[in-house]
């Protein structure tokens, strides 16, 4: 609710203090539901069982994350067979006290992890802080149940707490998503090739107002290449630089495999080469600068195969690739520069204060395609 009233994926990020609340509040209304859907005995049982249950799955297929569930179940289970061992079993003063005990033992685990979640990726990912809550208040319903609210103050107590939780939400969604201090990424990238020329925009949230003034960018993230993440974009025009390319130096069989040299040309601004190579042509081994690699057996089940040389000397590599295939394949051929040419002030001078440059920041991308005709099966006599 709170992304849908904001128009952004993460509208707590700059002040999630809101949507906390609506969290909070939501988690309590739940807790609170299933409150009267058994006896306290019966709910007791059920809440543990599923507590150890939990356990030994994740003992099994995530070990690393079984002693969360483990410790608190084997607090439980001493406390509460302690428990049932005295008069008036679980229904006793004794009872609720070793209930309590165990509950709270399950929350101090799981809130400090619900507390955590949020500094790993925000409330975008609310699951993180929502979940582990939820699995600690679990083991506090047998104390609810036992002393359950009338049924229509527990009715209207539970709309209450969801209702609040909406509300909340809805005030989350008003509040500003990003702020000078917690702004938002947004790199504006200048794209060509040989037919068009775009501007693309990172898509970790809708392009400012400031922005799609200027520049008619699509309503729909789009991704322009294997290289290039999602991007919202718009036209810029006619291409206006060179485009890189490369030079078949040497063709020929090694073996029954295809070993194919070339050099790499980009222009002298260039900061990055990525060469992007698809399944077809069925990659074995690359070797670049000196440096061999043979391709894992994993890369056969990948569409294409992204080869990023890091560094201003790549502009002129010299590459070799090893290819099972001997078809004619296309290769894309990436060129990435760093800031924007001087045409690009106007888009870039848009961008508000409560945006910045990440990581590479802005830059320019030109993108070509390297043909490569298929390879003749040699004579029997050529010697290969």
């Amino acid at each position: 609710m709170a992304a849908l009233v904001s128009g952004t994926p993460d509208p707590s990020y700059a002040y999630p203090a809101a949507l906390r609340i609506a969290l909070a509040l939501s988690l309590a209304g739940a807790t609170l539901l299933v409150s009267r859907l058994a006896l306290p005995p019966p709910a007791a049982s059920a809440a543990w069982l599923w507590i150890a249950t939990l356990g030994i799955v994740v003992a099994i297929f995530l070990p690393g994350l079984s002693p969360y569930f483990l410790f608190p179940a084997g607090a439980a289970a001493i406390l509460l067979f302690a428990a049932a061992r005295i008069p008036g079993g679980w229904d006793s003063a004794a009872g609720t006290i070793a209930l309590f005990a165990a509950a709270l033992v399950t929350l101090l685990v799981w809130s400090s992890i619900g507390a955590s979640g949020e500094s790993v990726m925000g409330l975008k990912l609310h699951p993180l802080f929502t979940v582990p809550f939820a699995i600690g208040l679990t083991t506090l319903v047998p104390l609810f149940t036992r002393y359950a609210m009338p049924r229509r103050l527990w009715a209207t107590a539970t709309t209450a707490l969801f209702v609040a939780a909406l509300c909340a939400a809805i005030v989350q969604g008003l509040e500003p998503a990003y702020s000078s201090t917690a702004a938002q990424r947004l790199n504006v990238i200048y794209v060509e090739d040989r037919h068009r020329a775009l501007w693309a925009v990172d898509a970790v949230s809708p392009v400012p107002g400031e922005m799609r003034a200027i520049a008619s960018f699509l309503p729909e993230p789009q991704r322009l290449s294997r290289a290039m993440p999602l991007a919202y974009v718009a036209l810029a025009g006619a291409p206006r630089f060179p485009l890189p390319t490369a030079t078949i130096a040497s063709d020929r069989y090694v073996g029954a495999d295809r070993s194919l040299t070339f050099v790499l040309h980009g222009s002298p601004k260039a900061a990055q080469m990525i060469l992007v190579i698809p399944k077809s042509a069925m990659l074995k081994a690359i070797d670049l600068s000196g440096w061999h690699f043979d391709a894992p057996a994993s890369w056969a089940n990948e569409d294409s195969v992204a080869l990023a040389c890091m560094s201003r000397d790549c502009a002129s590599a010299t590459v070799t690739l090893t290819l099972a295939s001997r078809r004619t394949q296309t290769l894309a051929l990436f060129e990435h520069r760093f800031g924007l040419p001087d045409f690009a002030k106007r888009l870039a001078a848009a961008r508000p204060p409560t945006a910045v440059q990440s990581q590479n920041g802005d830059g320019v991308v030109l993108t070509d395609e390297i043909l490569l005709p298929a390879l003749r099966t040699p004579h029997p006599r050529s010697g290969g």
